[in-house]
């Protein structure tokens, strides 16, 4: 589990008497592989992707994490800017990046019930 620079993630998981082990992405699999850990946190679309669900026996629906993008723009860049294509950049910004939310969230729920399928015990 990685808590690293996640202090809501770190107070969950005091709350819950756990003791996480912060690992890098890369990390995580060989760690299920072995028994350094048994448990991991991320988005089901990620457990998925990285096929940590392969490792473990049971899956929880908790929303603990949440993830988030972003696309950065230096002020001093974003300034210089003429201000029509400023306004094209942030309306589009907003239109585009609630699109890929709702498209995330949507991922999301079609990988939990992947995850249930593929012999996961799922407990709610």
């Amino acid at each position: 589990m990685d808590v690293e620079g996640d202090p809501v993630a770190a107070a969950a998981f005091s709350a819950l008497d756990m003791n996480p082990i912060p690992l890098s992405i890369t990390d995580v699999y060989s760690s299920l592989q072995t028994g350094l850990i048994d448990a991991f946190y991320t988005p089901p679309l990620a457990a998925l992707a990285l096929q940590w669900f392969t490792q473990v026996k049971y899956v929880v629906q908790v929303p603990l994490a949440n993830s988030a993008g972003a696309v950065l723009v230096s002020k001093r860049f974003f300034d210089k800017m003429p201000a029509d294509l400023q306004e094209i950049l942030v309306r589009n910004g907003r239109k585009f990046m609630a699109a890929l939310t709702q498209l995330s969230r949507k991922d999301n729920a079609k990988a939990m019930e992947t995850l249930y399928d593929r012999v996961l015990k799922g407990s709610l």
